[in-house]
């Protein structure tokens, strides 16, 4: 009887090895392709802003990886050939311990709840415009009286979940409208927030009062333009809009204002007692310069602002009685500024700092701590240097 036939010794232990190489390449392609996985899935938490929570897990992950391939090559199988269960056992507990956590899920969640929040806020404030925190509003003053301290304390959070870096000038580059502030609408101008600045620290009290009632004189002017300006309706302030590129030292802010959106003769019938028009008001600024601190993770943008133009706008009436010759003509701001004696030849400059900056949503403060709140706007938004003054 004939015995089996047999390999010799030494094919026996190439197939073997090859065998083996065959194995340990598998099992090293499957560990690169669940490394590929987890790449991308931090890529693209990365791009939600949460880059930096699945870093330390991204690299502890990887460690693990490593160290479990290096561990499967040098083990030796036994009779020369790798067990293809256990390689792909190998892989799955690889691709198991690269799944993100739910932690970065519930951070992605938080954010855009908490930026809800203040988008909810800004609706039912008409963006901030119904906080009446001031006495002089009383008895309004109680009107929506915790929707600020949640609006401040939603984006405080953002702000700490937020701490891995300050805000960039590629951050901020683009155009944005403005969704919610906790003063005026048109304190979002750098004309206004120069004309804050430039009162400093001084206050005002009437004559025959103490020094204890005193009021800061900014705030006081502020409020007595919002008097002028919209009492019985003579003036509504509509989209506010700011085209930044810090790089190229631009920084444009813009308002639309309607007058006599609302006006007629009461009881006597509902025809209009004067017409209604409107424009839109540019600023322009010049000297943008813009300063990181990596302490408080912001970027402060200062700049002096230059001139002002009133633009047509598509959609609001052009003014009546002549005014529309006045449509497109730039006042020279700076230099008119600087003519003021009681600026004393001092240039209208002005700061504004970004505290929160992520891909559609960006939080500044002004000097006084003020909140201005912006969402960017839709692609294919002209920006404000590139809109130009229709024709009417």
């Amino acid at each position: 009887m004939m015995a089996p036939l047999t390999a010799p010794a030494p094919a026996r232990a190439l197939s073997g090895a090859r065998a083996l190489s065959g194995a340990h390449f598998g099992a090293l392609s499957g560990a690169r392709a669940a490394r590929a996985h987890r790449l991308g899935r931090a890529a693209r938490a990365h791009r939600l802003g949460h880059g930096h929570v699945l870093r330390g897990r991204l690299s502890s992950a990887s460690s693990a990886s490593s160290s479990d391939l290096s561990a499967s090559s040098s083990a030796s199988p036994s009779n020369g050939v790798s067990n293809g269960a256990e390689s792909s056992a190998s892989v799955s507990a690889t691709s198991a311990s690269a799944s993100p956590s739910s932690a970065v899920l519930t951070a992605d969640d938080d954010a855009q709840r908490l930026k809800m929040a203040v988008l909810r806020i800004g609706a039912q404030t008409d963006r901030g415009q119904l906080l009446f925190r001031q006495d002089a509003y009383a008895p309004l003053d109680k009107y929506n009286e915790g929707a600020e301290a949640e609006a401040r304390l939603a984006i405080r959070q953002l702000r700490d979940a937020n701490q891995t870096r300050a805000p960039t000038p590629e951050d901020v580059e683009g155009t944005w409208e403005l969704v919610y502030c906790t003063k005026q609408l048109f304190r979002s101008s750098p004309f206004f927030m120069a004309i804050r600045e430039a009162f400093g620290d001084a206050t005002w009290h009437a004559p025959w009062d103490t020094e204890e009632s005193a009021v800061p004189s900014g705030e006081l002017f502020f409020r007595l333009h919002e008097l002028q300006v919209k009492s019985w309706g003579t003036s509504t302030v509509g989209k506010v809009i700011q085209t930044i590129d810090v790089n190229k030292g631009v920084f444009i802010s813009s308002f639309d204002t309607i007058l006599f959106a609302l006006t007629v003769i009461p009881i006597v019938g509902w025809f209009k007692l004067l017409p209604t028009f409107g424009a839109r008001v540019v600023t322009e600024t010049r000297d943008v310069v813009a300063t990181t601190d990596d302490s408080l993770n912001t970027l402060k943008i200062a700049m002096e602002v230059e001139k002002t133009t009133v633009n047509r706008e598509d959609g609001l009436p052009e003014p009546p009685f002549g005014l529309g010759a006045l449509m497109g003509v730039e006042w020279p701001v700076n230099g008119v500024w600087k003519l003021l004696p009681w600026n004393g030849g001092r240039a209208p400059t002005c700061s504004t700092t970004v505290v929160y900056c992520d891909e559609d949503f960006r939080v500044n403060e002004d000097v006084d701590g003020e909140l201005f709140v912006y969402m960017r706007c839709p692609d294919g938004t002209p920006a404000l240097s590139e809109a130009a003054d229709p024709v009417a």
